[in-house]
Order: structure tokens, then C-alpha cells, then sequence
């Protein structure tokens, strides 16, 4: 089973003292190119600094004056942390009962998502998301949400996004326009999915009569 590093960071592979040693040898390769043929002396570990992206094999063997009395070695590869996901755009609020996706584009080198997500400040989720690229709630209750979103491979995490949004009843705020005239109503909330009754105050405007309220200011009726 091979290790993951994060590229940049310096590696340093440990073996157990051999008896009757006179000194190790080491070599290196990096998809599959030598890239390391010396020797470590008698010294039982070997450091290479700020390692590339890449697959390694790391071969170390025991030497005398009597001959090579074989080697060993290790795997492990080197990756780049991914990049923080990029979230599609999120609305600030939603209804309650509405179901709600959160989404986002592919990161290049993630090998899983994960997602924390709270409510009202209670952690309500907290687990990976494999490759999906989407993370839904369904029947959202009413509350403060926020949600943390993270790419992750064996290098590490690229660190989370988040977002915030609010559920509860969408409200909408009606106002009125006296189109050139005065005493034109106050304005008033509506509540998404409830009644509204209009104003009966009624606006006036020197030689004209009042006929109702319209959506468009050169209405005729």
C-alpha cells in the first residue's frame, strides 16, 4: 500500500540497522526514471527535500565487503493538494419545505468530498460525499444554515467553502406608487404563499378618479 505526501513537503524513509553492514545504498526512482543512485553510508534513513508530484519507488539495500545482501522498498506516492471547489451561486433564503442543492465544479485531483453542514449552529452533517459534486437537503426546516464544502485527496484537503442561507417564510415587500398623484398607501409584507390584502386607502391625483391598483404605470384598467 503506498503513502501519500503533499508535494513541496520533504520525506524521509527510516530502516532498522543491518549487522555486519559497511554502508546502505540507495536508489530513488520517479515514474519509473532513476533519479537517485548513491550512497547513504552507514547512516539508517535518507531525506529528499521538497519532493515533486509523482510516483516513487525508494530501494535501499546492505552492503560488506562479502557482497549485497539484498534490498528493500517502499511505495509512496506524491500529490498536489486539490483546489477549493467552487460553488454554483446560492440564494440567501429559501422556503420552508423546499428542497435545496448545493453544487459545485469538478476539482481536478480530488479523490472525495466531504460536507459539514449546521443549523441554528447544530452540526447536522459531517461525511464525505464520495465524487458526487452535489449535496442536497430535502424538506429544509426553518433555521440558519450554513455549509462547508472541502476536496480532499491523499496529499490532504484543499480546505473547506461555505455558505450561508436562511429558510423560513419568503417575505415580499409591496409598495404603492400614486403615478403622479399623493396619499399614496403605505407599503406592506407580503408572506410567500399566504394572502395579501391591498390597501383601501385611495390615492388621489387632480383630475383623474381612482379606478384600482396596476402592476405597470400606463395601465387603463
Amino acid at each position: 500500500t503506498a503513502t501519500y505526501y503533499a508535494a513541496g513537503t520533504d520525506v524521509t524513509v527510516n530502516w532498522s540497522a543491518v549487522l555486519g553492514n559497511t554502508y546502505y545504498w540507495v536508489n530513488i526512482y520517479k515514474d519509473e526514471e532513476l533519479i537517485v543512485n548513491e550512497t547513504a553510508g552507514n547512516q539508517t534513513s535518507f531525506t529528499f527535500k521538497a519532493v515533486e508530484a509523482g510516483e516513487y519507488i525508494f530501494v535501499v539495500s546492505a552492503n560488506n565487503g562479502a557482497g549485497n545482501n539484498g534490498s528493500a522498498k517502499y511505495l509512496f506516492l506524491v500529490e498536489q493538494p486539490p483546489e477549493k471547489p467552487v460553488l454554483s451561486e446560492v440564494q440567501s433564503n429559501y422556503d420552508i419545505g423546499e428542497s435545496i442543492t448545493i453544487s459545485w465544479d469538478p476539482v481536478v485531483g480530488n479523490v472525495y468530498y466531504w460536507v459539514t453542514a449546521y443549523k441554528d449552529g447544530e452540526k447536522f452533517a459531517n461525511q464525505t460525499l464520495g465524487n458526487a459534486t452535489s449535496y442536497s437537503i430535502p424538506s429544509a426546516a426553518e433555521g440558519q444554515y450554513i455549509i462547508y464544502i472541502s476536496a480532499n485527496n491523499g496529499a490532504g484537503t484543499s480546505g473547506s467553502v461555505s455558505c450561508k442561507f436562511t429558510v423560513g417564510p419568503i417575505q415580499y415587500t409591496v409598495e404603492y406608487d400614486a403615478n403622479g398623484g399623493s396619499n399614496a398607501p403605505e407599503s406592506q409584507t407580503k408572506i410567500h404563499g399566504e394572502d395579501l390584502t391591498l390597501s383601501n386607502s385611495i390615492p388621489t391625483r387632480s383630475g383623474y378618479t381612482f379606478l384600482g391598483w396596476a402592476t405597470i404605470s400606463t395601465a387603463t384598467e
